[in-house]
């Protein structure tokens, strides 16, 4: 079982807001059940009380922030990797480049990697695996159909079957 620890300061700083949050709210509680009378009891739900309330709030607006700037970075990162590889395919020699899409390329199934605790097998090239963990795909895994083919690289195609862009 992998055990849940923050790292990046929007979830270290949600935890800490969270926390202080559940702790004002019960002390506030503690201290408004051991009076009777209402004037009494205000002071604490006010000061304790609402900061407590205010504080679960920020937290949690810093989890959802947190969240949306990790799928920012992320797609920053595959928006840089897509720029990249168009990039390097339209620097090439044309008719070099012709030749070289012309012959199939068959990938041996060998090849194949995975990220672990993935449901798709991809091309050792593949975009979607920059930056990640993988490592080999057992062809067992494959055969059996509990990894199924990358949509983005299309593992069990050659060069000629992928579909071109326009």
């Amino acid at each position: 079982m992998r055990s849940w620890r923050p790292t990046d300061p929007w979830s270290i700083a949600a935890v800490l807001c969270l926390g202080g949050g559940g702790v004002l709210l019960l002390i506030a509680w503690y201290d408004i059940s051991g009076t009777a009378d209402l004037y009494k009891q205000m002071p604490y739900l006010v000061s304790a009380g609402f900061t407590g309330l205010g504080l679960i709030i920020l937290g949690s607006a810093l989890i959802v922030a947190g969240r949306n700037d990790r799928v920012e970075r992320r797609l920053a990162q595959l928006l840089d990797a897509i720029t990249e590889a168009v990039e390097n395919e339209n620097d090439g020699d044309a008719p070099a480049a012709a030749v070289a899409a012309a012959e199939p390329v068959v990938t041996a199934p060998e090849s194949y990697l995975a990220v672990p605790e993935g449901t798709t097998y991809h091309r050792p090239d593949c975009l979607l695996l920059r930056d990640k963990n993988a490592s080999p795909a057992g062809p067992e895994a494959i055969a059996s159909g509990a990894l199924t083919p990358c949509p983005v690289c299309l593992p069990e195609t050659t060069e000629l079957d992928r579909p071109t862009r326009p």
